[in-house]
Parts: structure tokens; C-alpha cells; sequence
């Protein structure tokens, strides 16, 4: 069983957005951060050295952009959620974007293999004028190996605020069986995916 910590601060800088404090403990690990879109906007990618997520897993993410910065974080690859023996693997993720500050949440699709038992627990707080643009997306089972979600149980709460008022509530829990293949439920589709935008107004282009 993994504990593992991130915390990132991000700052702006001379225009640049720059991670002036990173902290992780195993499994987690974080990429030198790169700028394929100019110095202001600072992509991350997030690493799971493990490979994957097993019962009794406790993964916390703490991040913070301070006023004026922008980031990008990813995942280096698909999160994977394995079979539990009871136990519930949990990922806690606390996100904090300061006045006129921006972040894109983007980390890749998480399966979640037959079996599994999992919690996850995202909350974004929001200052004046900042922006989020997040999704999630997950796939219940092996679907190339044509495994199905028959067993276990995921559950996925989001939170969004501004100023103490909520902009955005969704808890999501799914059964693996009867949930996924009913008509009322997935109707067999094996995967789902949310996504989130927060922010300025958007123009036409």
C-alpha cells in the first residue's frame, strides 16, 4: 500500500509561469515542466511510478497557482486502478487558483479493471478572475482485452468554488454489473468522460 504525496506552487514571474515549490513522495514523481506554448503557460506532467493503484492506496495532490500564473498538467500515461481484495484505493486531489490564474487539467483516461474498489475526491477553489478547464475520463475495464466491470465499486465526487459559493457539484458511484450493463445505467458502454470549463468568456473563435 502506497501514501503518496505531491504538492506543486506554481508563481509568475517576468511573465513566466515557473514551479517554485515541488514535494512528492513515492509513487508520485513529477517531470521537469516544459513550454511548447510560450514561457506563461507551464506544462507538467504528473508520473505514478507504481504502474498503478491498489487497494489500501492513499494519493494525495495538493496544487497551488498563485495570482497571475498558468499551467497545464497531464499524466504520462493512463491511470490503472487494479482488482481489490475489499479494501478502497482513494486519490484526494486539492486544487487552489489564486487571482487571474488559469489551469488546464488534463491528465489521461484512468481505467478501472474489474474488480476494483475505488475513491476519488477532487475539489478546485477559485479566485477572482481565474479559470479551469478540467475533464475526466474513465474506462471500466480492459476493453482491448474485452474485459468488462462486473465487481467493485467507483466513486467520483468534484467540487468547484468561488468565493465559498459552488459552481460545480458532481458525486458519481457506480456498481460494476448490473449498473454498466443496464439500459438506466451505462447501457454497456465502457467508458465516460466529463469536461469542465470555468472561466472568461469564450469567443465564437
Amino acid at each position: 500500500m502506497w501514501q503518496g504525496n505531491l504538492e506543486l506552487i506554481y508563481t509568475q514571474k517576468n511573465l513566466a509561469t515557473e514551479i517554485n515549490h515541488v514535494y512528492a513522495t513515492a509513487p508520485l514523481k513529477v517531470q521537469r515542466p516544459f513550454y511548447p506554448e510560450g514561457k506563461n503557460l507551464c506544462h507538467t506532467v504528473i508520473l505514478h511510478t507504481a504502474g498503478g493503484i491498489v487497494c489500501g492506496d492513499v494519493l494525495q495532490q495538493k496544487i497551488h497557482l498563485q495570482a497571475a500564473s498558468n499551467a497545464l498538467i497531464t499524466t504520462a500515461s493512463a491511470g490503472k486502478v487494479y482488482q481489490s481484495n475489499g479494501q478502497m484505493a482513494q486519490q484526494l486531489i486539492e486544487i487552489k487558483i489564486d487571482d487571474n490564474a488559469g489551469l488546464e487539467w488534463l491528465p489521461q483516461e484512468t481505467i478501472i479493471f474489474n474488480g476494483a474498489v475505488f475513491r476519488q475526491h477532487l475539489r478546485v477553489d477559485l479566485g477572482e478572475n481565474s479559470s479551469w478547464l478540467g475533464w475526466e475520463i474513465t474506462r471500466f475495464g480492459r476493453s482491448a482485452r474485452g474485459e468488462k466491470f462486473l465487481a467493485g465499486e467507483w466513486h467520483s465526487n468534484w467540487e468547484i468554488w468561488r468565493s465559498g459559493q459552488p459552481l460545480w457539484l458532481d458525486r458519481s458511484f457506480l456498481l460494476g454489473g448490473k449498473m454498466i450493463e443496464g439500459f438506466s445505467g451505462l447501457n454497456n458502454s465502457a467508458m465516460i468522460g466529463t469536461l469542465v470549463y470555468i472561466g472568461q468568456p469564450v469567443g465564437r473563435d
